[in-house]
């Protein structure tokens, strides 16, 4: 067994290297039975190192939310940003596309009621905003306010993350429709060959991170409140839609580990909000 794991490993790092990541993983950083994996340790040196090299998680950076007039003048005036419950958009493959280009099995098997167990095991626990970056190019700018802020607002946030428990990372996309993420792939053929699967720790977690090649110009980066990680944290609610959510404040610290300040308010609408705003125009 101890050659079969030190071959692993071996491939494991070489694999690595192939993709650019310098740092090593030894023995004692994986567990071998019929799976591979790094999940039954404290410290998941083989996702760690995977995660920053794909999803660089990002300390301060400043980012753009489209939103609709309404949201926007609810948000500006109760000073609170709503996180929803990735369930609300399980219907543009959020989670599936992710689980069935990896050939995560188990989370596409039915529960006794008919639904695939992703949608209770992980979906509950996930809450995120979504962001775009402050660089678009004027074509994906306009598709964005066509998408989400037709006669709406763009806000512009400093989005700060003040505990490691947070998860604010630009999303990883499709590169061919179907094909699994290149890193993850090679890994899962190498350790075939050892008649083992690869199962990677906090795999529940990246897969809020990528979406299909369909959403690719919208230049996203995510927020995460993951309640896995926050247990005695955030109480959820449900808007009119029946949609979760948890709040987060907006200009002041809070538990979360997210520091959320407004810093810019676009739109030609005519908003309903404190006179101590400056809105500025939209010039595209």
């Amino acid at each position: 067994m101890f050659n079969c794991k030190k071959n692993i490993v071996d491939d494991i790092n070489s694999v690595l290297q192939a993709n650019g990541i310098s740092e090593k993983i030894d023995i004692n950083d994986i567990s071998v039975s019929n799976v591979v994996t790094d999940g039954y340790y404290a410290v998941h040196c083989l996702s760690d190192l995977i995660m920053s090299n794909l999803w660089p998680s990002i300390k301060s950076e400043e980012v753009y939310h489209f939103t609709s007039k309404v949201a926007a003048e609810s948000m500006i005036n109760s000073q609170i940003f709503r996180f929803y419950n990735i369930m609300k958009r399980i219907d543009d493959g959020e989670i599936y596309t992710f689980c069935e280009n990896h050939s995560l099995s188990g989370y596409l098997e039915k529960d006794d009621n008919g639904e695939m167990l992703y949608k209770s095991l992980i979906a509950p626990k996930i809450f995120y905003s979504s962001f775009s970056e402050t660089t678009l190019t004027q074509v994906q700018e306009k598709l964005l306010w066509d998408k989400f802020a037709k006669k709406g607002v763009r806000l512009k946030f400093r989005i700060t993350t003040r505990k490691n428990k947070t998860d604010f990372r630009k999303m990883v996309y499709e590169y061919k429709e179907g094909e699994p993420i290149k890193i993850l792939k090679e890994l899962s053929r190498a350790i075939k060959k050892y008649k083992r699967n690869f199962i990677l720790a906090r795999i529940s977690t990246l897969c809020a991170f990528f979406l299909s090649k369909h959403f690719d110009m919208e230049c996203e980066c995510r927020a995460v409140y993951n309640k896995w990680h926050h247990d005695r944290g955030l109480c959820s609610n449900i808007d009119k839609d029946g949609h979760k959510f948890v709040e987060i404040p907006i200009n002041r610290e809070n538990d979360t580990g997210y520091f959320i300040e407004l810093q810019e308010i676009c739109s030609d609408e005519k908003l309903e909000i404190s006179d101590k705003y400056k809105v500025l125009k939209r010039t595209n």
